[in-house]
């Protein structure tokens, strides 16, 4: 019998997000991908943009606001990517406001 697509995934869906335990502590370290370059990275070292239950789209700095988030990399390249590619439409499900990219533009260099 032919196993599902599922099975064979074992139980990771799509859209999971593996996490690695630290080799010290036993201690899980969160993981994302960028919507830009799609490398998985450490989520604290990424910037969280999340659009709220009543649809509001807007950076988290405290990367737990209640919504669905999209992480960037700290790179303006992935930036540049994500805006091209509309990432972040594709991901909130709706049109981002052009001023979110300023707001995330102006993060990028205060973090440099």
């Amino acid at each position: 019998m032919a196993k599902s697509v599922n099975e064979e995934q074992g139980s990771r869906g799509k859209g999971q997000v593996a996490q690695i335990p630290l080799e010290s502590s036993k201690k899980l370290i969160a993981r994302r991908a960028c919507v830009g370059c799609r490398k998985v990275q450490d989520k604290q070292t990424m910037i969280r943009v999340v659009r709220t239950p009543e649809g509001i789209v807007k950076i988290d700095p405290t990367g737990k606001a209640a919504g669905r988030g999209a992480y960037l990399c700290k790179k303006p390249e992935c930036l540049k990517v994500a805006l091209k590619r509309r990432q972040f439409d594709r991901a909130f499900k709706t049109k981002v406001p052009a001023d979110i990219y300023d707001r995330i533009t102006e993060e990028l260099e205060r973090r440099e």
